[in-house]
């Protein structure tokens, strides 16, 4: 059997690629925000460019957690998307 959760998030990043915050914006488990967060945490963007200097950006992403509830078979498969959307900050 698998099961899926979806938790939407804000990524905040700042000028030089950090993920300075996470948001909760939604989705089937808030449970897992908090795992999600702290992942997120070591990721590294490369800069937003506007106007020839770096800037801060919102980066909205949606985690889908897929995994089987066979203990036998622990694979844990994560999908991120995005709109596409960067929003300077």
């Amino acid at each position: 059997m698998r099961v899926n959760a979806v938790v939407l998030t804000e990524l905040y990043i700042d000028e030089t690629g950090n993920v300075v915050s996470t948001r909760y914006v939604g989705g089937d488990e808030r449970f897992f925000f908090p795992a999600v967060s702290k992942a997120t945490q070591r990721w590294k963007f490369q800069p937003l460019i506007t106007s020839g200097s770096p800037s801060k950006f919102i980066l909205p992403l949606t985690f889908t957690l897929t995994w089987r509830t066979n203990p036998l078979a622990a694979d844990i498969h994560i999908r991120l998307t995005s709109p596409g959307n960067v929003t300077p900050n």
